[in-house]
């Protein structure tokens, strides 16, 4: 075989961390994976770093900006270890652990909060299968799919905050003329005089205490120095810790790139994406919550490098073009992705 496109191949395999590209409350559904290194090859072992850094510190009402008087603000930072064995080239699997860090600072009950958590969040087990691939001189074509589930092993306590907000709005506390008054306070400008929060407990927490089950594919197509790429992913939810039950996430993704670099000891792939994902209103005990629902579209750019054939990484930014979100929620500003992988 023509030693180019297996280059290619290798490149433009690194730059596919999928699905990656989630953020917010799509924090706990987002799972490192990606072609390996190389092409698949049967009994091998690939390890992977994954890391991004989101910061939300801007604030919108109803998907609009309102302004941030109090600097409210959360910095998420998700490492994902990752774990990758090919059975053969049309089957593997995968096993991702993440540890999260969050630092914020936020209004509430009045009073100005600052703090962290950090710890271990909901381990993955996925499976994936490439039914058949398609290799020419001119023109290569790779798609495969995947299905797991996740497990509750990150720690849900922080979700006993929207317990107790739950009580309240039982109790009244939470009326409707006192809701308008402190939306239009924040929309010009002014503080709140109740409890208004614009980072939240499910956006804390570091696990759902819920069994989800993700499944996707995804398409790349390479010809000549050019390839496109599309993938697909959806999260199904399950009730999980404190009466919560975060909802049904969609995420998707399309790009394209450019062959910039081959050769026998590295190769370079630049490549411009965009990204979305669309997520419901969760809800806790069955009803639904106005401050989680949230539809979004990002653009960024990534570059892939590869070294022998076994090492290869990746660099990329994320950047919101449109966020349309329900209620209060502080929204992200930009997102930092970086990825390390090595075959064995």
């Amino acid at each position: 075989m023509n030693p180019k496109p297996v280059f290619l191949i290798v490149s433009i395999s690194a730059i596919l961390l999928f699905p990656v590209r989630a953020f917010a409350a799509c924090d706990l559904c987002a799972i490192y994976s990606s072609l390996d290194p190389q092409t698949p090859q049967a009994n091998s072992l690939t390890l992977s770093i994954a890391e991004q850094f989101t910061t939300f510190d801007k604030i919108q009402q109803g998907g609009e900006f309102v302004h941030n008087s109090e600097h409210q603000r959360m910095e998420s930072s998700i490492t994902q270890f990752v774990a990758e064995y090919d059975l053969s080239e049309k089957f593997a699997f995968q096993v991702t652990l993440p540890y999260i860090n969050r630092s914020f600072s936020r209004v509430e009950n009045g009073e100005r909060e600052k703090g962290s958590e950090a710890g271990v969040g909901d381990l993955s087990l996925l499976a994936r299968i490439s039914p058949a691939n398609y290799r020419s001189a001119e023109v290569s074509v790779f798609w495969d799919f995947f299905a797991g589930i996740k497990l509750p092993t990150g720690d849900s306590d922080r979700l006993a905050e929207e317990l107790e907000h739950h009580s309240e709005e039982e109790e009244g506390g939470h009326d409707e003329e006192h809701h308008h008054q402190d939306k239009h306070s924040l929309r010009h400008g002014g503080e709140s005089h109740g409890t208004v929060s614009a980072v939240h407990g499910h956006d804390l927490a570091l696990g759902s205490g819920s069994y989800d089950f993700p499944f996707g594919g995804r398409v790349l197509v390479v010809a000549g120095k050019w390839l496109v790429d599309a993938d697909l992913s959806y999260t199904f939810r399950t009730g999980g810790d404190f009466g919560y039950c975060y909802d049904n996430h969609f995420i998707w993704g399309a790009g394209a790139g450019y062959y910039v670099l081959s050769g026998h000891s590295s190769t370079v792939v630049a490549k411009l994406s965009l990204s979305g994902e669309r997520k419901g209103k969760d809800e806790a005990f069955g009803v639904k919550q106005d401050d989680t629902g949230v539809h979004s579209v990002f653009w960024g750019p990534a570059v892939a490098v590869t070294f022998g054939e076994s090492l290869s990484s990746e660099f990329g930014a994320d950047f919101p073009i449109d966020v349309n979100n329900n209620g209060l929620q502080a929204v992200p500003s930009y997102r930092l992705k970086a990825a390390v992988s090595y075959r064995f």
